[in-house]
């Protein structure tokens, strides 16, 4: 296996392990928050989105170094582009379907993560590993 396809791998099974993560956190914060409001829910999105992040970010970094050149500001800011598009996404997909349709957040987060995670295998698949 070449060492592209081996840091492919290493890459998704990271994002796959963030997104659990980002998961637990949000029910986590949804459970112990008495407040079931527009602001409790983002909030709660935004802190496990925040974690999940970091989460990639230091794994990536030790476990797939070669994944992004730190030197190359270009690759940089693609990279922190595409997670704020994520999150825009994300905060979209939340809006419409639990404060709105006002749908079971637990699912609405699910079925969002599993989206987002499509769009950032995407973007590693055909953008950042060109």
């Amino acid at each position: 296996m070449s060492k592209v396809v081996k840091d492919k791998f290493k890459h998704l099974i990271i994002h796959a392990i963030s997104f659990c993560i980002n998961y637990l956190i949000f029910i986590f914060i949804m459970f112990f928050l008495s407040d079931n409001s527009t602001i409790g829910i983002n909030i709660a999105n935004l802190v496990a989105w925040i974690e999940s992040m970091l989460f990639i970010f230091y794994i990536d970094k030790k476990y797939v170094p070669d994944l992004v050149d730190e030197n190359n500001s270009r690759e940089l800011f693609k990279f922190i582009l595409v997670r704020i598009f994520s999150l825009i996404i994300e905060v979209m997909i939340i809006y419409i379907f639990i404060i709105i349709l006002k749908n079971n957040y637990y699912l609405v987060k699910l079925i969002s993560l599993i989206l987002l995670f499509v769009f950032n295998n995407f973007y590693v698949k055909h953008i950042n590993f060109k």
